[in-house]
C-alpha cells in the first residue's frame, strides 16, 4: 500500500476514494476514528491510501485531473471479492 494524501476533511477523502474505485483504484481511508480521539498525543490526520502501489501515480494524476484516464484499472467487482474472501 502506498500513500495518496492525508487531510482533516475525512469528507474530501471519502470523495477522492470514490474517484478512484470508479477509475480501478481500489483504495482504503485509514486513521478516521483516530483524529477524533482528544489527546493531542494520539491524534493522526486521516490518510488515503491505494493499495497496490503501482497505481500509486495514476492515483496522484487522476486527483489532480478528473478526466484523466487510468490505463491500469482494476475490475473493482473482483478485486472486492477476492479482499473478501481473504477477510
Amino acid at each position: 500500500m502506498k500513500l495518496v494524501t492525508k487531510s482533516v476533511d475525512a469528507s474530501r477523502l471519502h470523495v477522492l476514494k470514490e474517484l478512484l474505485e470508479t477509475n480501478g483504484i481500489p483504495a482504503l481511508i485509514n486513521g478516521e476514528n483516530t483524529a477524533r480521539m482528544i489527546t493531542p498525543f494520539l491524534m493522526t490526520e486521516p490518510a488515503l491510501w491505494v493499495y497496490l502501489d503501482e497505481q500509486l501515480e495514476e492515483a496522484r494524476k487522476l486527483i489532480q485531473d478528473p478526466d484523466y484516464e487510468v490505463v491500469n484499472k482494476v475490475d473493482m467487482d473482483e478485486f472486492n471479492s477476492i479482499a473478501d474472501s481473504i477477510t
